[in-house]
């Protein structure tokens, strides 16, 4: 069985301006990156956290604090209620002002 460590770390670049640690690898519908990580396919934020030995609260979302989806720096990474968790509102509000400029007209 290959490393699991090794092959995350295989899976990300190193931005040297930000810190980030840019996913490289597959991602989800929503831009998310994830991989197969101790027998299940998982966010890639939150394989993340666990290789960095934070225990991972299924009722929070992870959120990068630089903003960028597809950073998995653990420093970077916050679990957040998902009602506190600002791009997900974005999202939803961007969303929400195409639908009514679409049905306006």
């Amino acid at each position: 069985m290959v490393n699991e460590k090794a092959r995350f770390e295989a899976s990300y670049v190193v931005d040297l301006q930000t810190g980030c640690w840019l996913w490289a690898r597959s991602v989800d519908s929503g831009g998310a990156g994830r991989m197969r990580f101790q027998g299940r396919l998982r966010q890639a934020h939150q394989v993340a956290l666990l290789l960095a030995g934070v225990e991972v609260d299924p009722r929070r979302e992870i959120t990068a604090s630089c903003g960028r989806r597809e950073c998995v720096n653990p420093e970077h990474l916050h679990q957040v209620a998902r009602v506190n968790n600002p791009s997900r509102s974005l999202r939803y509000l961007g969303a929400t002002r195409r639908v009514r400029r679409t049905q306006d007209g």
